[in-house]
C-alpha cells in the first residue's frame, strides 16, 4: 500500500480529532501518524491488522519450513508434529 497525501495526518490532529481518525481507518482508510513530519504510526482498520498478522504468521512457518529443507534428515519430524509444535492452525478459513 502506498500512503497517499490526504491520509497523513499530525499527531496533533489525531489528538483533536480521534474519533474521525478511527472512523477512516474503520471504512478501510489508514491514516499514517507524523511527529515532527516524521511518519511514527499508523491507524489502520481492525481487519487489515489482523490480515499482517496471519502474514507474519505463515512467513515465520514458511521460513522455518525452508530452513529445514536444508537440514539433514537427522531429528526429522513428520508434518503432523510439525503443526503441533508451531500450533499451526490447518482449519479453512
Amino acid at each position: 500500500m502506498r500512503v497517499r497525501m490526504n491520509n497523513l495526518v499530525s499527531v496533533s490532529d489525531v489528538s483533536k480529532n480521534t474519533s474521525a481518525m478511527i472512523a477512516k481507518a474503520a471504512a478501510g482508510e489508514t491514516q499514517v501518524v507524523l511527529n515532527h513530519n516524521k511518519p511514527v504510526a499508523a491507524i489502520i482498520d481492525i481487519e487489515l491488522y489482523e490480515q499482517m498478522l496471519d502474514l507474519m504468521a505463515d512467513i515465520e512457518v514458511t521460513q522455518k519450513a525452508i530452513s529445514r529443507l536444508h537440514e539433514t534428515n537427522e531429528g526429522s519430524i513428520s508434518l503432523d508434529e510439525f503443526i503441533e509444535k508451531y500450533n499451526i492452525d490447518i482449519s479453512e478459513k
